[in-house]
């Protein structure tokens, strides 16, 4: 009978080495010819059936209580996984301060860097320090504030090749620890460090190809600033949360507008035009020997007035658009809406 809980203690932490790929190698042959059985005989297997990755060993989150406090000479290193889902594929784990689980991928970083590796093992020494996520923290923020500047000094553009020198070697630790594209866990795969690999082309983009005004494209500067997300997981949490809330209310937000649409709709024919007309001052008559007869109570356009100044220089329209002629009332700094 399986044991209902897991094994504690040191023997559950197992060093990531060259037999670990090779039972890795091993499972996934095992694997191969179970699916390739199920299809011959048509099994299909219920979706609920299927292995999953245990919520409480993703990547970023603590490890569980259950399993003990690792020995001091198993942290920062490469291990072998504990989620029984990923034994049969290539990946370890490392476990840096605060026993924070990090997951990566156990194929050659690169197609050169092996796993066991001594520049790759440096690399994951880095990329999980908390020194270093302080570090590009700090550097954020200071670049942050340098954009800030309405009148950069002379040396900002000094400071601006520092901070982009600093955002590339960032990528280019992930990449070297991690893998560029190829593989789960490699530096693309996660969306979150797709801003990185943006800011940082266009930094070189917009610096060293002549593309004219380019001037939109520095703009993209700003985005510097949404980098914090990537360095902080609490933000990581809190984001994903917020964008996994939006992808459950898309039925609701499109009912929503359509409801706004119906309503700006009926505004729009009802009011159309209301905010926007002013009352006027009466046009200056012209030379006429009646003047003393004219009903004030008669609208001006009633009689289509505009029409019998054809042979002036009266034009109505221009006079009525003219914002020299709006009415106000004493004291009022806008014009009386009509």
């Amino acid at each position: 009978m399986a044991p209902l809980l897991p094994p504690v203690g040191s023997e559950v932490f197992r060093r990531f080495r060259p037999k670990s790929l090779e039972e890795i190698q091993r499972r996934q042959e095992v694997e191969e010819k179970e699916q390739q059985r199920r299809k011959e005989k048509n099994i299909e297997v219920a979706e609920e059936d299927l292995p999953k990755p245990a919520s409480d060993l993703e990547a970023g989150k603590p490890l569980p209580f259950i399993y003990g406090d690792p020995p001091p000479e198993f942290l920062n290193t490469p291990l072998e996984e504990l989620d029984p889902f990923y034994q049969s594929q290539k990946t370890f784990i490392v476990l840096g301060k605060g026993n924070i689980i990090y997951r990566f991928n156990a194929e050659p970083a690169c197609y050169l860097l092996s796993p066991f590796s001594r520049l790759r093992n440096a690399a994951i020494r880095i990329l999980i320090h908390s020194l270093f996520s302080l570090f590009i923290m700090l550097t954020i923020l200071a670049n942050c504030a340098f954009m800030t500047l309405s009148d950069p000094p002379a040396w900002s553009k000094t400071v601006e090749y520092v901070f982009t020198f600093i955002y590339t070697c960032e990528a280019a630790v992930k990449v070297v620890s991690r893998g560029f594209c190829v593989g789960s866990f490699t530096f693309l795969k996660d969306p979150w460090n797709w801003l990185d690999f943006m800011v940082i082309s266009m930094a070189y983009l917009t610096e060293f190809v002549d593309l004219g005004n380019v001037s939109v494209l520095r703009t993209f500067r700003v985005l510097r600033a949404l980098k914090t997300i990537t360095v902080i997981p609490g933000l990581k949490t809190i984001v994903g949360a917020l964008i996994q809330s939006v992808k459950k209310l898309a039925d609701v937000m499109i009912l929503t507008v359509f409801c706004l649409s119906v309503f700006a709709l009926i505004g729009l024919q009802l009011f159309m035009g209301n905010l926007r007309q002013k009352c006027v001052l009466i046009p200056p008559l012209l030379p006429s020997n009646n003047t003393s007869d004219i009903d004030l109570h008669t609208s001006y356009r009633g009689n289509d007035t505009h029409d019998n100044y054809t042979g002036s220089d009266f034009d109505y329209y221009e006079y009525i658009n003219n914002s020299e002629n709006y009415y106000f009332l004493p004291g009022q700094l806008d014009a009386l809406p009509l």
